[in-house]
């Protein structure tokens, strides 16, 4: 429970400002532990792809007005360059979001299947502490080495990406980003309630609960043929 309050704490004081400048969110998410940067990895990438495709869709929007006036051959090629470009760098973003996805989602399902078979929480415990005391060369030993790449994978598409410098251009999470936290801050109590009964079920779900959504839409890249 200490751990989900401190999670809650951390949403509550990023609603300012996502991140302070000088902290990097998935340093300051492992310090607190796997659920924590799990989910951190999940804010980051689900914001991001919504912000660019806000972003694009009001661009392409701002374009389309400006050819519907008619303006000059060269002036045309130019916005049509402009619109083909900004839709190519949010196709960029969404391979790279439906990757990381990818590799979120066969972390958390491999490790859900490893705590049901075993039906036991150590192979949580072990990463979770493994996370908690990470340091520059560390490695996991053992049993758990097997996840030692996809910790690496995870990270190195979060750098790849840009996720751990991202920030809202608008200074801070708009309504849909708060409700997002929210609602996992929410599935973590609830959990947390039923821990004590059915700990493994219940970390499954927690563990469910940090996949990335599929929020890629498809929509603006249909305006590319307008």
């Amino acid at each position: 429970m200490r751990a989900l309050f401190l999670l809650l704490l951390f949403v509550l004081l990023s609603s300012k400002s996502l991140f302070a400048v000088d902290d990097d969110p998935i340093l300051v998410s492992k310090k607190m532990g796997l659920i924590a940067y799990l989910s951190t990895v999940k804010g980051l990438a689900e914001m991001k792809s919504l912000s660019l495709q806000n972003q694009t869709a009001l661009y392409i929007d701002d374009i389309d007005r400006q050819l519907s006036e008619k303006p000059s051959p060269d002036r045309v090629a130019t916005l049509q360059k402009n619109k083909s470009d900004r839709l190519k760098k949010l196709s960029g973003f969404t391979a790279g979001y439906l990757i990381i996805k990818t590799v979120v989602d066969r972390f958390v399902n491999q490790l859900s299947a490893d705590i049901s078979t075993r039906n036991r929480l150590s192979p949580y415990k072990k990463l979770n502490r493994f996370l908690r005391s990470d340091k520059a060369g560390k490695k996991i030993r053992g049993r758990y080495a097997t996840y030692q790449p996809e910790f690496d994978r995870i990270d190195g598409l979060l750098q790849s990406y840009e996720l751990r410098t991202f920030s809202s251009v608008m200074g801070g999470p708009g309504l849909g980003d708060i409700v997002g936290a929210v609602e996992l801050v929410h599935t973590m109590f609830s959990e947390g309630r039923a821990f004590r009964q059915t700990k493994v079920a219940a970390l499954s779900k927690l563990l469910e609960s940090c996949k990335l959504k599929d929020v890629t839409g498809g929509k603006i890249e249909d305006k590319a043929e307008k």
